[in-house]
């Protein structure tokens, strides 16, 4: 049986807590999933737990108990004796691996890339500095798993190994994220059925282009907006934006719930404002679901779409919202073939079982690599 641990930052909503879930889900008869959270419970902490094999929670917060909490977690590893460890996210990235540096017996070491060039934010104060110590550790690691190009590019010319990148993409789980009748989400929004529904689904986070998506809301005629992610309600960038721009019936704000496979399927069109992404898993759900999708033109995201969506540029809300206008303008007959092709390239190429395969045999190549630990 062979051991592969996962060690995540945390495990609040997020497309690397998702693709973990999927991969623990995919029971092998040779492979034994393991869990360590280094942040304390969120919205992901029971599926993952129920799922996998061991489940541990081991806080690390910067505070006079730091060094007990990282040998706390250096107790935890040695004492799983995993063939692999796989770390996701920076932090993890980071304490995982000076960890890693004092263990004995050395088991494979994999870290989880998610992200692309941040818009920039990785280049200055605290994060410049997480990203040069990881790029300078970066010929530990046996393999470094990124999930879109975007992300290789902007990570190689930090100074990662090249030599250890490898390209898995996000896969979406085509059975939860599926074509619902749209009308009884609308009903309980209290809104006609013929108004249009976009939704943006992103954490409060200015680089997710929030404000952009307002404002074309507030231009664009007979549609509704509705925001879904963490720290959205309690925005007073987003609420402020909202009063100014006199659109309070126009839009609806929620936190991040855990019952996003119903409302992604709701909505007439996603909307992706965002400057920067890696892969954008919130677009393959809303294809996967047929929903047509108007995105900006940011990492992957136009390779996912495969030329069957509306593709804006970043931070321009008038070119947003004459996309958003152009697909209010689709015939009901055009809005169910494109959203028919688009689960259609999902199932093909971005789906969670394809995904979960290329873990498998990653890890199944790494452990057939050499019968102990180095």
């Amino acid at each position: 049986m062979n051991k592969v641990l996962h060690i995540i930052t945390g495990l609040g909503a997020g497309g690397a807590q998702s693709c973990l879930l999927s991969i623990i889900k995919n029971k092998s008869c040779n492979i034994q999933h393991s869990v360590i959270s280094l942040g304390r419970g969120n919205i992901y902490k029971e599926r993952i737990k129920s799922h996998a094999d061991t489940y541990y929670e081991c806080p690390i917060d910067i505070n006079s108990k730091l060094f007990f909490q990282i040998f706390r977690l250096y107790k935890i590893i040695k004492y799983s004796s995993p063939d692999i460890i796989q770390t996701w996210l920076y932090h993890s990235d980071l304490i995982v691996t000076l960890i890693y540096i004092f263990l004995k017996n050395k088991p494979k070491l994999v870290w989880n890339i998610r992200c692309s060039d941040m818009a920039g934010r990785y280049d200055r104060g605290k994060n410049f500095i997480l990203l040069k110590i990881l790029s300078l550790l970066s010929f530990l690691p046996n393999k470094i798993i990124y999930n879109s190009k975007a992300g290789i590019l902007s990570h190689e010319i930090r100074g990662y190994k090249k030599s250890k990148s490898i390209l898995i993409y996000n896969g979406v789980n085509t059975k939860t994220f599926q074509k619902i009748d749209k009308k009884k989400y609308k009903n309980k929004l209290g809104i006609n059925n013929k108004i249009t529904l976009f939704g943006l689904i992103a954490r409060n986070d200015p680089i997710k282009g929030h404000l952009d998506f307002l404002k074309a809301i507030s231009i664009v005629p007979d549609c509704h907006g509705i925001i879904v992610g963490s720290g959205i309600t309690k925005s007073n960038e987003i609420l402020d934006q909202i009063r100014d721009l006199n659109i309070k019936s126009k839009i609806s704000l929620f936190e991040q719930k855990e019952n996003i496979e119903t409302i992604i399927p709701s909505l007439d069109f996603l909307v992706s404002a965002s400057y920067s992404e890696g892969f954008p898993t919130v677009i393959a759900e809303a294809m996967s679901s047929e929903v047509p999708v108007i995105a900006t033109n940011v990492g992957d995201t136009e390779l996912l779409l495969g030329g069957l969506g509306f593709i804006t540029s970043p931070q321009n809300y008038l070119d947003l919202s004459k996309k958003m206008v152009l697909s209010q303008e689709m015939s009901q007959i055009k809005i169910e073939k494109l959203g028919k092709d688009l689960r259609t390239r999902i199932i093909n190429n971005f789906s969670s079982e394809i995904m979960t395969n290329k873990y498998h045999n990653l890890y199944i190549s790494l452990c057939s690599d050499t019968s102990s630990k180095t």
